[in-house]
Protein backbone atom coordinates (compact mmCIF):
# COMPACT_ATOMS: atom_id res chain seq x y z
CA UNK A 1 0.00 0.00 0.00
CA UNK A 2 0.94 3.62 -0.79
CA UNK A 3 1.73 5.50 2.19
CA UNK A 4 0.81 9.33 1.90
CA UNK A 5 1.73 12.53 4.30
CA UNK A 6 -1.46 14.99 3.84
CA UNK A 7 1.01 18.38 3.38
CA UNK A 8 3.04 16.42 0.39
CA UNK A 9 -0.35 15.32 -0.90
CA UNK A 10 -1.61 18.33 -0.86
CA UNK A 11 1.38 20.45 -2.52
CA UNK A 12 1.86 17.35 -5.07
CA UNK A 13 -1.91 18.82 -6.06
CA UNK A 14 -1.21 22.20 -6.41
CA UNK A 15 2.16 21.75 -8.30
CA UNK A 16 0.09 19.29 -10.44
CA UNK A 17 -2.75 21.84 -11.12
CA UNK A 18 -0.86 24.77 -11.85
CA UNK A 19 1.62 22.81 -13.61
CA UNK A 20 -0.91 21.27 -15.90
CA UNK A 21 -2.80 24.61 -16.28
CA UNK A 22 0.22 26.66 -17.75
CA UNK A 23 1.00 23.39 -19.94
CA UNK A 24 4.76 23.81 -18.36
CA UNK A 25 5.48 19.90 -18.97
CA UNK A 26 4.75 18.06 -21.81
CA UNK A 27 5.00 14.06 -21.62
CA UNK A 28 6.42 14.46 -18.28
CA UNK A 29 5.16 11.39 -15.63
CA UNK A 30 3.75 13.37 -12.79
CA UNK A 31 2.25 9.54 -11.35
CA UNK A 32 5.91 8.32 -10.97
CA UNK A 33 7.14 11.68 -8.82
CA UNK A 34 8.15 10.44 -5.50
CA UNK A 35 7.31 13.69 -3.28
CA UNK A 36 9.21 13.38 -0.03
CA UNK A 37 12.07 14.77 1.71
CA UNK A 38 15.60 13.28 1.03
CA UNK A 39 17.79 12.15 2.93
CA UNK A 40 21.60 11.11 2.55
CA UNK A 41 20.52 7.66 1.97
CA UNK A 42 18.15 8.45 -0.37
CA UNK A 43 20.67 10.52 -2.18
CA UNK A 44 22.10 7.68 -4.48
CA UNK A 45 18.49 6.44 -5.55
CA UNK A 46 19.49 10.35 -7.97
CA UNK A 47 21.59 10.14 -10.95
CA UNK A 48 22.94 13.94 -10.07
CA UNK A 49 21.94 16.44 -7.12
CA UNK A 50 23.84 19.66 -5.41
CA UNK A 51 23.19 20.10 -1.76
CA UNK A 52 22.22 23.94 -1.61
CA UNK A 53 21.27 26.68 1.36
CA UNK A 54 18.44 28.84 0.12
CA UNK A 55 19.58 32.89 0.68
CA UNK A 56 16.38 34.73 1.32
CA UNK A 57 16.94 37.90 -0.45
CA UNK A 58 15.18 41.18 0.16
CA UNK A 59 12.46 42.18 -2.13
CA UNK A 60 13.36 45.96 -3.14
CA UNK A 61 16.99 45.64 -2.39
CA UNK A 62 18.01 42.50 -3.93
CA UNK A 63 20.00 41.47 -1.05
CA UNK A 64 20.48 38.94 1.48
CA UNK A 65 18.29 39.41 4.72
CA UNK A 66 19.46 38.40 8.18
CA UNK A 67 19.74 34.53 8.90
CA UNK A 68 16.39 34.93 11.47
CA UNK A 69 14.65 37.19 8.61
CA UNK A 70 15.58 34.28 5.60
CA UNK A 71 14.39 31.39 7.86
CA UNK A 72 10.55 32.60 9.16
CA UNK A 73 9.10 30.90 6.09
CA UNK A 74 10.84 27.71 7.01
CA UNK A 75 9.65 27.67 10.81
CA UNK A 76 6.82 24.59 11.34
CA UNK A 77 3.45 25.86 11.90
CA UNK A 78 0.32 24.28 13.50
CA UNK A 79 -2.02 23.09 11.07
CA UNK A 80 -4.46 23.81 13.85
CA UNK A 81 -3.94 27.45 14.18
CA UNK A 82 -6.62 29.24 12.00
CA UNK A 83 -5.57 30.90 8.85
CA UNK A 84 -6.86 34.16 9.76
CA UNK A 85 -5.26 33.67 13.67
CA UNK A 86 -3.22 36.32 14.94
CA UNK A 87 -0.33 33.83 15.83
CA UNK A 88 0.04 33.47 12.16
CA UNK A 89 2.70 35.88 11.92
CA UNK A 90 5.72 34.14 10.46
CA UNK A 91 4.81 35.18 7.12
CA UNK A 92 6.51 37.86 5.97
CA UNK A 93 4.31 39.01 3.36
CA UNK A 94 2.77 37.94 -0.06
CA UNK A 95 6.22 37.98 -1.93
CA UNK A 96 8.85 36.36 -1.59
CA UNK A 97 12.91 35.90 -3.01
CA UNK A 98 15.24 33.23 -2.71
CA UNK A 99 18.35 32.94 -4.33
CA UNK A 100 19.41 29.31 -5.43
CA UNK A 101 23.51 28.57 -6.37
CA UNK A 102 22.99 25.22 -8.27
CA UNK A 103 24.64 23.52 -11.40
CA UNK A 104 26.81 26.42 -12.29
CA UNK A 105 24.20 28.56 -11.85
CA UNK A 106 22.26 31.23 -10.33
CA UNK A 107 18.43 30.79 -9.74
CA UNK A 108 16.32 33.71 -8.21
CA UNK A 109 13.25 32.82 -7.71
CA UNK A 110 10.88 35.55 -7.41
CA UNK A 111 7.63 34.32 -5.75
CA UNK A 112 4.19 35.31 -4.72
CA UNK A 113 1.56 34.02 -2.38
CA UNK A 114 -1.50 31.84 -4.10
CA UNK A 115 -3.92 30.05 -2.53
CA UNK A 116 -6.09 30.25 -5.25
CA UNK A 117 -6.19 26.38 -6.18
CA UNK A 118 -7.80 25.40 -3.28
CA UNK A 119 -11.75 26.06 -2.15
CA UNK A 120 -12.99 25.43 1.42
CA UNK A 121 -14.68 22.07 -0.55
CA UNK A 122 -11.24 20.72 -1.55
CA UNK A 123 -11.06 16.52 -1.14
CA UNK A 124 -7.96 14.33 -1.04
CA UNK A 125 -9.46 10.63 -1.49
CA UNK A 126 -6.74 8.05 -0.44
CA UNK A 127 -6.65 4.56 -2.43
CA UNK A 128 -5.02 1.50 -1.15
CA UNK A 129 -5.34 -1.92 -1.69
CA UNK A 130 -8.46 -3.33 -2.74
CA UNK A 131 -8.72 -5.06 0.81
CA UNK A 132 -7.58 -2.29 2.69
CA UNK A 133 -10.67 -0.50 4.14
CA UNK A 134 -8.83 1.91 5.97
CA UNK A 135 -9.49 5.74 5.14
CA UNK A 136 -7.46 8.86 5.65
CA UNK A 137 -9.17 12.20 6.11
CA UNK A 138 -7.54 15.66 5.20
CA UNK A 139 -7.11 18.68 7.51
CA UNK A 140 -8.86 20.59 6.23
CA UNK A 141 -7.36 23.62 8.34
CA UNK A 142 -3.55 22.89 6.33
CA UNK A 143 -1.81 26.12 5.83
CA UNK A 144 -2.50 26.67 2.47
CA UNK A 145 -0.95 30.27 2.89
CA UNK A 146 2.16 28.37 2.43
CA UNK A 147 1.94 27.99 -1.53
CA UNK A 148 3.76 30.58 -3.78
CA UNK A 149 4.64 30.78 -7.60
CA UNK A 150 6.90 32.90 -9.67
CA UNK A 151 9.26 32.98 -12.10
CA UNK A 152 13.29 32.90 -11.90
CA UNK A 153 15.32 35.48 -12.89
CA UNK A 154 12.71 38.06 -14.06
CA UNK A 155 12.61 35.92 -17.02
CA UNK A 156 8.56 35.71 -18.18
CA UNK A 157 9.12 32.14 -20.16
CA UNK A 158 10.26 30.36 -16.66
CA UNK A 159 8.32 29.64 -14.05
CA UNK A 160 8.89 28.01 -10.25
CA UNK A 161 5.80 26.81 -8.03
CA UNK A 162 6.81 26.43 -3.77
CA UNK A 163 5.45 25.49 -0.59
CA UNK A 164 7.97 27.32 2.15
CA UNK A 165 6.21 25.84 5.32
CA UNK A 166 9.27 23.82 6.93
CA UNK A 167 11.54 24.11 4.03
CA UNK A 168 11.19 24.95 -0.04
CA UNK A 169 9.44 22.18 -1.38
CA UNK A 170 8.85 22.76 -4.96
CA UNK A 171 9.80 22.79 -9.15
CA UNK A 172 11.23 25.71 -11.03
CA UNK A 173 11.34 25.25 -14.76
CA UNK A 174 14.02 27.72 -16.45
CA UNK A 175 13.08 29.91 -19.72
CA UNK A 176 15.36 26.70 -21.26
CA UNK A 177 12.92 24.12 -20.54
CA UNK A 178 15.24 22.44 -17.80
CA UNK A 179 13.07 21.47 -14.73
CA UNK A 180 14.34 21.17 -11.00
CA UNK A 181 13.25 20.00 -8.09
CA UNK A 182 13.97 21.71 -4.24
CA UNK A 183 13.46 19.75 -1.09
CA UNK A 184 14.48 19.74 2.00
CA UNK A 185 17.86 17.90 3.06
CA UNK A 186 16.09 15.00 6.21
CA UNK A 187 19.09 15.01 8.05
CA UNK A 188 20.32 18.28 8.06
CA UNK A 189 21.23 19.52 11.43
CA UNK A 190 20.78 23.53 11.09
CA UNK A 191 18.12 24.66 13.18
CA UNK A 192 15.13 26.34 11.92
CA UNK A 193 16.04 29.44 14.18
CA UNK A 194 19.29 29.62 13.14
CA UNK A 195 20.68 29.38 9.77
CA UNK A 196 18.40 28.19 6.97
CA UNK A 197 19.00 24.09 6.76
CA UNK A 198 20.10 23.12 3.33
CA UNK A 199 18.26 21.77 0.35
CA UNK A 200 18.64 18.94 -2.15
CA UNK A 201 18.14 20.34 -6.01
CA UNK A 202 18.04 17.88 -9.11
CA UNK A 203 16.69 18.21 -12.20
CA UNK A 204 13.91 16.12 -13.54
CA UNK A 205 15.65 14.01 -15.36
CA UNK A 206 18.00 12.53 -12.37
CA UNK A 207 14.23 10.54 -11.69
CA UNK A 208 13.96 8.49 -14.76
CA UNK A 209 15.95 5.35 -13.62
CA UNK A 210 14.00 5.37 -10.65
CA UNK A 211 10.57 6.32 -12.02
CA UNK A 212 10.59 3.04 -14.45
CA UNK A 213 10.42 1.12 -11.29
CA UNK A 214 7.79 2.89 -9.46
CA UNK A 215 4.84 1.48 -8.01
CA UNK A 216 2.90 4.56 -6.66
CA UNK A 217 1.75 8.07 -7.52
CA UNK A 218 3.00 9.67 -4.51
CA UNK A 219 4.72 8.50 -1.16
CA UNK A 220 5.36 10.11 1.50
CA UNK A 221 7.99 10.18 4.24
Amino acid sequence: MCTFNVNTTLFAAFVLVYLVSVRLVQGFNFKSVHWTTHGSERLAELSEYEIVTPVRLDGHTGLPLPSDGATRHFQKRSASIPLDSEEDDFDDGPQATFLLGAFHQQFQLNLSRDNSFFSPSFVVEFLGDDDDEDTEDLDTSAPLHCFYRGVVNGQPASSAVFSLCDGMHGLFQTPEGTQYFVEPLEDSTSSEEGSTRPHVVYPTTALQDLNKNSGCGLTGK
